[in-house]
């Protein structure tokens, strides 16, 4: 059977997902707008993954999708990798410790990575350049962009949670 349970299938099928917002997020919904922001779906996905599968799965999934997306569209080299990198790692260890899988752990994750994300830029200023002009109104985006990619989340929480029944258990070695 080709879905057998194994970590290798489950890491091919995580990286087509990977592949699959990247491509989705970069090419056809690019030139979405709601209420003057993008939707990002990055995040939920990354926030999803993490939930399911820990830390490990959850910090490289979102380094692999960070760095794609650093490579093609960010403006602030690295930036995109390290935040899904570190949302992914926490999450996933969070998750792991604390939460049990369910939509209300996987909201509240994202709540709060959303919530980090304005924390590290209110941080970034503070530290490095000393300079809070237009944090205000980029603050705004960040919550606007949060609420316009909630609609993402559930559809990610799915796919993970499918994925997630569909290849764990029993692992074979290959």
């Amino acid at each position: 059977m080709i879905l057998e349970k194994s970590r290798l299938n489950q890491i091919a099928v995580y990286g087509l997902l990977d592949l699959a917002v990247f491509l989705l997020q970069t090419t056809l919904l690019s030139d979405l707008r709601l209420m003057g922001v993008v939707p990002v779906m990055t995040v939920a996905a990354v926030v999803a993954v993490a939930m399911f599968e820990g830390e490990l799965t959850g910090g490289l999934f979102g380094l692999f999708l960070g760095l794609a997306m650093d490579a093609t569209v960010s403006a602030a080299a690295g930036r995109s990798a390290l935040t899904l990198l570190l949302i992914g790692a926490l999450c996933g260890l969070v998750s792991r410790l604390y939460m049990l899988p369910g939509f209300f752990s996987v909201f509240s994750l994202y709540c709060c990575s959303y919530a980090a994300i304005l924390a590290g830029d209110l941080l970034l200023r503070l530290i490095v350049t000393a300079d809070f002009s237009g944090f205000f109104a980029h603050a705004e985006s960040i919550v606007m962009t949060a609420v316009t990619s909630f609609f993402y989340l559930p559809i990610f929480y799915l796919i993970a949670r499918r994925i997630h029944l569909t290849f764990s258990g029993e692992q074979t070695q290959e």
